[in-house]
């Protein structure tokens, strides 16, 4: 039997031993999870699974990685123009509707179209 299908059988058995291990060692986890954060793949794992949370889909051509990276490197907000800064921070827009991600804008912008469609 393949990993995966294994795991999915054997879902609450695997949550239970996580848990068991967790509660074991507290400090451990922390440390690793703190550690693995801090690195560039861990900040950019964090930051994707901020965004599938919140239901945010791609289309068929794109990958999690594209879009961080267009994320990173992306320097004027695709709305009004400005350039990021400290206080004009970046947000990953999406249509609230159908999940499907529509580019970076400036919290402003991200705001001000939030608020519109309400």
């Amino acid at each position: 039997m393949p990993r995966a299908k294994y795991y999915r059988a054997n879902k609450e058995k695997f949550k239970k031993l996580y848990r068991d291990a967790y509660h074991s060692d507290k400090d451990r986890f922390k440390a690793y999870k703190e550690k693995h954060l801090s690195t560039p793949h861990g900040k950019m794992s964090q930051k994707i699974q901020n965004w599938k949370q919140k239901g945010m889909i791609l289309y068929e051509n794109e990958s999690w990685e594209d879009m961080y990276n267009r994320f990173q490197n992306q320097e004027f907000c695709c709305g009004c123009g400005e350039k990021f800064c400290e206080t004009n921070r970046k947000a990953l827009d999406h249509n609230h509707d159908t999940g499907y991600v529509r580019g970076v804008l400036c919290y402003s912008c991200n705001r001000r179209d939030i608020l519109a469609n309400l």
